[in-house]
């Protein structure tokens, strides 16, 4: 019999005592708190028995030197011949079956935790993007945190840019919060209707600074039908018959009508430009013709003279002793050289030449038209040939053209 000492289950023991414990050649079996720990022959290394007490060989272990560590007990003897069962297969059991049930708690523990951290960053993310907004206000501060317009909120953040923010056409001339953002972002950005269209009062792609002053103009567009006039067209030919820069009007034209699609863009609500996308016509117009005098020349004896019209006229005579010292239209004393006409075709006053046609040219020559007759009418005149009736009758109807010079 070895002499034994028992020790109570929780007393602190020393690094040499434990890693015996932890050696192969002993067990330690856990039975209403005691311990019993005994060697057994044959063997020369101790050897563990399940008692009521952990029993301990006092001269190898040295628990004469462990007073006032271990609690020691009345020293009683162990039959050397009692071998404890070994209960270490059911322990290691149960410890497999204690570490199932506790990764199954961490397992449901994690996926809770997931769950719930995922529900948490989705509620901030959501937070964060409702926050994100614009707002605007008449009066604001930059420590403001909420602005305001007609009771209604826009933003709940506290931004660190200001822009002035001009709109004639919504009668806005506001401070407004706004993040860093390019022109055309930013004012896109305050949900009040404006868009691409709109007219910013600087580059679109400017990033907005704090002071920044920006002005809007309203730029609106609508597509309407209107009932148009169709203008007619001038159809001019250039004549030589009618006095120089004269315009005579052959045909009247007449405009026709059509109907148009039209465009139509306001800025600010002032009608700024009218676009036709498509127009049908529904009466077709008249085109007018005009004749346009433009004159031109003639030579006479080797030299060349401007002239502003000319006129193919039927010629007659006057003449004989009862038309001289007689006084024509115009006031003067009848005299060779003058030749009477229709104001309306010739002005009096005029100074012309006169060519005979079919080679006749023996009245050929510089003429003034002074005087009128009442049988002078249209493409007619009548040439004063002297005091000699004879040449007048000589004379008769012949054709002659006329030129009036300017």
């Amino acid at each position: 019999m070895n002499r034994v000492t028992p020790i109570d289950d929780g007393i602190f023991f020393d690094n040499g005592f434990r890693k015996a414990l932890r050696s192969p050649t002993y067990s330690i079996c856990y039975v209403k708190r005691k311990y019993l720990f005994r060697r057994t022959e044959p063997y020369s290394e101790p050897q563990a028995m399940l008692c009521d007490t952990l029993c301990i060989p006092v001269q190898e272990t040295g628990l004469s030197s462990l007073n006032g560590i271990l609690h020691r007990r009345k020293v009683t003897e162990a039959p050397t011949d009692v071998i404890m069962p070994d209960h270490s297969g059911e322990k290691a059991k149960r410890r497999a079956e204690n570490r199932k049930r506790i990764g199954i708690r961490n397992i449901s523990f994690a996926i809770i935790y997931s769950i719930f951290a995922i529900c948490i960053l989705y509620t901030c993310i959501n937070h964060i993007s409702s926050d994100s907004d614009i707002g605007f206000s008449r009066i604001v501060t930059p420590n403001s945190s909420e602005y305001e317009t007609s009771g209604k909120a826009f933003s709940f953040y506290s931004p660190t840019t200001y822009i002035n923010l001009e709109c004639e056409s919504l009668g806005i001339n506001s401070l407004v919060a706004a993040p860093a953002a390019t022109a055309r972002e930013f004012v896109k950005s305050l949900d009040l209707g404006f868009d691409d269209d709109d007219i910013l009062s600087c580059a679109d792609d400017v990033i907005v600074t704090d002071g920044m002053t920006i002005s809007v103009d309203i730029v609106e567009s609508e597509t309407v039908e209107i009932n148009a006039e169709v203008p007619f067209s001038t159809q001019t030919t250039h004549v030589q018959t009618i006095p120089k820069g004269t315009v005579n009007i052959i045909k009247e034209g007449r405009n026709g009508s059509s109907v148009q699609i039209v465009k139509q863009t306001y800025i600010n609500g002032e009608l700024s430009e009218s676009e036709i996308i498509s127009e049908t016509v529904t009466t077709e117009p008249v085109t007018q013709i005009c004749e346009e005098g433009v004159g031109g020349t003639v030579t006479i004896g080797g030299k060349a003279y401007s002239y502003s019209y000319y006129r193919d006229v039927e010629a007659t005579a006057y003449g004989g002793p009862e038309f001289e010292n007689g006084r024509t239209s115009s006031g003067k004393v009848v005299d060779e050289g003058m030749i009477a006409v229709d104001p309306d075709i010739i002005a009096l006053g005029s100074s012309v030449y006169i060519m005979g046609e079919n080679g006749y040219s023996m009245f050929d020559g510089f003429y003034k038209a002074e005087d009128t007759g009442g049988l002078i009418i249209g493409d007619r005149i009548d040439v004063y040939t002297g005091g000699d009736i004879n040449v007048a009758i000589n004379f008769g109807r012949r054709a002659m053209r006329v030129y009036i010079f300017e």
